[in-house]
């Protein structure tokens, strides 16, 4: 596992949208809405400034809350489910993931547990930013994600 980082990073403006699926079905919003998103900001002319992101508004039995998006430069004008948003400047903690995806959960298990070991209070919705294009580099345990974690 990597090491872990505290940083500050300064407030994003995105492109996303924002999708509900249960527990079981979540998975299968990131191949529908990721490159949905990717070719709506290139459509509209956005730049976009930064990897493809996951940000978890709710993450539990009762179901999972979603935003899906990329991180743009400047403002645009978006209609309908894809629109133009802001992730908040935060303190954050994170963990850089090298693997397959479906490993995260290993790395988002082990940033709980640092953030319950030094008692850091948890505020805002955490994120994932998709380092690595699959489409690029075909083989997943080279797969670079960045996990961010707002806290107090």
């Amino acid at each position: 596992m990597a090491d872990y980082i505290i940083t500050t990073v300064a407030a994003q403006k995105v492109l996303s949208t924002i999708q509900t699926s249960t527990l079981e079905n979540f998975k299968t919003l990131f191949p529908e809405w990721l490159p949905k998103v990717h070719e709506y900001a290139l459509s509209i002319g956005a730049s976009i400034s930064s990897a493809p992101f996951a940000r978890y508004h709710q993450f539990d039995a009762d179901g999972v809350v979603l935003e899906l998006g990329v991180p743009i430069s400047g403002d645009v004008v978006a209609e309908g489910e894809i629109t133009q948003r802001e992730i908040p400047a935060a303190k954050v903690l994170v963990i850089t993931h090298v693997g397959p995806y479906d490993d995260l959960n290993k790395a988002g298990s082990a940033l709980a547990q640092y953030m319950k070991e030094h008692k850091y209070k948890y505020i805002d919705p955490c994120w994932e930013s998709y380092v690595s294009d699959p489409g690029s580099e075909p083989d997943p345990t080279k797969w670079v994600t960045k996990l961010y974690q707002p806290m107090e």
